[in-house]
């Protein structure tokens, strides 16, 4: 998002250039719901950023199964140099141990955990080997395709975070590799 007079929001790397892959039909306000992802459309949609120039790939998205499809996906990304970022999933309970998580547990994906204002893991965050760090993920203000602003919360919306980083770090210094920007 561009500064703009008025506004007291932008983004955090606002001069990236955006490439929109669709790969659900999930309309706003369907937030709760826990509609699956079709395996096949998401590593289209992988491939297509790839082969479209994409450096970094956010992936606001988490479930619980290993998708051969996906994974081959993610290994082609990786393989063209891509940063791909994954939010780790909102499913955790306090006596739960660590809970599978796909795409983030997949090789050389950077898998992001939410945390609130004080650094605290949110509730529900999940935890285990694939949450390679946190982020902002706890009250945050987002744009919205038809409202305009709203407060949301989950490792989706912590993930754009090291996304936009990530965007920063490749912008002013290009000549690193994904492995290395990670």
């Amino acid at each position: 998002a561009d500064p703009m007079t008025g506004v007291g929001f932008h983004g955090i790397a606002p001069g990236a250039k955006i490439l929109p892959v669709r790969v659900t039909d999930r309309e706003t306000g369907e937030a709760n719901s826990a509609r699956t992802v079709n395996p096949g459309v998401l590593a289209r949609g992988i491939v297509y950023a790839v082969d479209q120039g994409a450096k970094v790939i956010n992936l606001s998205m988490s479930g619980g199964k290993d998708e051969k499809v996906v994974r081959q996906a993610i290994a082609y990304a990786v393989r063209k140099d891509v940063v791909v970022v994954a939010a780790v999933g909102n499913q955790q309970s306090d006596d739960a141990g660590a809970l599978p998580s796909y795409p983030a547990s997949y090789p050389g994906v950077l898998g992001v955990g939410a945390v609130d204002i004080e650094g605290a893991r949110t509730n529900g965050s999940q935890v285990g080997s694939y949450v390679d760090l946190v982020a902002p993920g706890n009250g945050v203000l987002a744009g919205t395709r038809r409202t305009g602003h709203m407060y949301v919360s989950g490792t989706s919306f912590a993930a754009p975070f090291v996304s936009a980083t990530a965007a920063l770090v490749r912008a002013a210094w290009p000549k690193l590799t994904a492995a290395q920007v990670i």
